[in-house]
């Protein structure tokens, strides 16, 4: 098990993860509640085509009226989120294999631009964090700590 608390409470931490399952979920909520983050949670599990990723992730996340419902919006909002008072942000992604074998290409751009917005927060000094849920605990493409 990692020590989430530990991890979440540098900011030089910030990054994209792979992790195997939901169980440590208790511990993430602990953890990100001690270390003064915000924690969303985004179930793909109905989730086919990049619009309904983008639809998804908007609503969890409280997107502005003003989203534009494309990557570059996406990465604006994700690099903003200015509407929440807090330290530091945490996306759990879950049941993503769907998505990914409808839309891999989809998937993958997403990805990139958690990356991007992960090393944006990083250099800002604020924690983000974006936790992907691989089914089995098996990681697609090289999707380990990508920081």
């Amino acid at each position: 098990m990692k020590n989430w608390s530990e991890i979440f409470s540098l900011s030089t931490n910030s990054g994209v993860y792979a992790i195997s399952s939901t169980l440590d979920l208790p511990d993430i909520e602990q953890s990100a509640k001690v270390c003064g983050l915000a924690l969303f949670y985004i179930d793909l599990s109905a989730v086919l085509t990049k619009d309904a990723f983008l639809k998804m992730v908007s609503r969890v996340l409280k997107f502005p009226d003003y989203f534009g419902m494309n990557w570059d919006a996406f990465e604006d909002c994700l690099t903003d989120l200015s509407w929440f008072s807090s330290g530091g942000y945490i996306l759990m992604i879950d049941n993503l294999q769907e998505f990914a074998q409808k839309v891999p290409r989809e998937l993958k751009t997403a990805q990139n631009i958690f990356r991007s917005a992960a090393e944006f927060w990083r250099e800002q000094g604020t924690p983000f964090f974006v936790l992907l849920v691989r089914e089995n605990g098996k990681p697609k493409d090289n999707d380990t700590e990508n920081r």
